[in-house]
């Protein structure tokens, strides 16, 4: 069943430094699809980013990334944002006990 609600966080990069971000739910299917809009200041839509996870196969889930952007350089910046996240997600699953 759709839901919808609000979120904000904080990234922080590798240099130290610190991105605010806040953004909505746009859509969620279960343990499959997310989608999410991010404010963008200047822009007058959120960016709509989607991760979709794929059946697990031999113990592993794929995540996939997708985000429509309007420049190269808002692309790269996306690239850049969405491996930290994963990054970090990587990170954080490796200390989890299976």
């Amino acid at each position: 069943m759709p839901s919808r609600g609000r979120w904000k966080s904080t990234m922080v990069t590798p240099d130290g430094g610190q991105v605010p971000l806040t953004g909505s739910d746009l859509e969620v299917v279960g343990n499959r699809r997310l989608v999410v809009g991010m404010d963008v200041p200047g822009r007058p839509a959120p960016a709509a980013m989607t991760v979709e996870l794929a059946e697990p196969d031999g113990g592993r889930t794929r995540i996939t990334v997708t985000q429509a952007c309007d420049s190269t350089e808002e692309r790269d910046m996306a690239r850049q944002g969405s491996t930290m996240l994963l990054d970090g997600l990587a990170a954080y699953l490796a200390g989890w006990v299976y």
